[in-house]
This record gives structure tokens, sequence and C-alpha cells, in this order.
């Protein structure tokens, strides 16, 4: 696997383990994962965050239904 495919899943991972968390909580996991790689950290915000959001919808729309 890729660097950036590495990272995508990591990130991606972070959002899963993390989907019933606030968001406060999930950027402070982020923070953590990224603590040895901090040019990489406002990235992996990002991209962790996107990936939440997305389970968070999915999650919405499951419930409302």
């Amino acid at each position: 696997m890729s660097k950036i495919g590495q990272f995508v899943y990591e990130c991606q991972e972070l959002a899963e383990n993390n989907y019933n968390e606030s968001a406060d909580m999930v950027a402070y996991a982020v923070y953590q994962q990224f603590a040895d790689r901090p040019e990489m950290r406002d990235y992996a915000l990002e991209t962790t965050m996107a990936e939440w959001e997305i389970i968070q919808q999915d999650l919405s729309s499951v419930w409302e239904a």
C-alpha cells in the first residue's frame, strides 16, 4: 500500500473507532495519533473529520428512517 493509502486508512480507522465520540474527542484522538508526525496533523484532522462526518450522516439517516 502506498504511503498516502496508509495515511487515509489510518484516518478512516480513527473515524470508525471514534464514531460515537464528540468532534472534540475525535480531534484529540487525531492529535494523539499523529503526535510524532506534526507536519501531517492538520491534514489528518481534516481527513478524519470528513470521514467522521460521513459516518454521522449515515447513522442519522438510519435512525431517522
